[in-house]
């Protein structure tokens, strides 16, 4: 099977291991993109002594999602990868 070069200047190098392993990080693409993004869970204490506002905030990150847009992924690449 011949790959078809479909090159592009992107923004990285994407680099991945095993699951819970100590291996080192292997190349297996390009990245033109990637959008990270969080939801937080915000907890707030008044402040009811005069004046307004809250005395105390306290928020958590309770979800994160990460976007990316990888080119030049072979099965060879993935295949090293994910141990198929």
């Amino acid at each position: 099977m011949t790959q078809i070069d479909r090159s592009f200047v992107g923004e990285g190098i994407v680099y991945a291991r095993a699951y819970q392993s100590a291996d080192p990080l292997l190349d297996i693409g390009n990245c033109d993109t990637f959008n990270l993004s969080f939801a937080t869970n915000r907890t707030t204490l008044p402040n009811y002594r005069g004046g307004g506002g809250n005395r105390n905030v306290r928020e958590q990150v309770t979800d994160v999602t990460a976007t990316l847009g990888m080119f030049d992924i072979t099965a060879t690449n993935l295949a090293r990868v994910t141990k198929a």
